[in-house]
């Protein structure tokens, strides 16, 4: 998610057009699609190696870049565990 931000407000800083249907993935992702100009190509580029951002890049005629979102995922996870040993242990020691 913190690349999702980052990548977005650079786009925004470097006057680049973008186009995003995270709202139309269907399913659960691991990364959200941008449609950008080829135009553009050379200062994306720039921008995900500046910023060490993991992404793929797929060629279907429109540039497509994705950003992955597994760690925010892991880091979910990780927060629910947590919650849920919290209240199992707080259940055994309160009787």
């Amino acid at each position: 998610m913190e690349n999702r931000f980052m990548f977005e407000e650079e786009l925004r800083n470097n006057g680049i057009e973008y186009f995003t249907d995270v709202e139309k993935q269907i399913g659960v992702s691991d990364s959200i699609r941008y449609y950008l100009k080829e135009a553009d190509r050379e200062i994306i580029d720039e921008i995900i190696v500046k910023n060490g951002i993991d992404s793929g890049i797929e060629s279907t005629g429109i540039n497509r870049y994705e950003i992955s979102l597994k760690p925010v995922r892991a880091l979910i996870l990780s927060l629910v565990i947590l919650v849920l040993i919290v209240i199992g242990v707080s259940i055994i020691f309160s009787d």
